[in-house]
């Protein structure tokens, strides 16, 4: 809901594990996914086989700071499915704000 906060707490490491979050915010109220507490940055770190760090999926207005992302594909990805097909008129609301968040690109040679 907007307003709502996802608050990781600070040196904890996500291994084999990824974001999903559901809901939208709104521009001036957007929904926070940060951190709490001393420490390094919340560490999402899904493994090689995942595609995913952080997925939104049709929903908007999210603000996430303060976190690492690592060892995915494709770190924070945010999509809006059938955009393509608006209709005169319609809009589609996307608001994304990343601050102090560290994405690591790793590269995978295929044998």
């Amino acid at each position: 809901f907007p307003g709502d906060s996802l608050l990781l707490r600070a040196g904890d490491i996500w291994l084999k594990e990824s974001l999903f979050p559901v809901g939208s915010g709104r521009p001036e109220n957007p929904i926070v996914i940060s951190s709490y507490g001393k420490g390094a940055r919340p560490h999402i770190k899904p493994g090689h086989d995942a595609i995913y760090g952080i997925r939104i999926v049709n929903d908007a207005g999210y603000k996430i700071k303060g976190l690492e992302v690592s060892d995915c594909y494709g770190g924070i990805v945010v999509w809006e499915e059938n955009t393509y097909n608006l209709l005169e008129g319609e809009h589609c609301f996307r608001i994304l704000l990343l601050r102090n968040v560290n994405l690591i690109v790793v590269m995978w040679e295929l044998k």
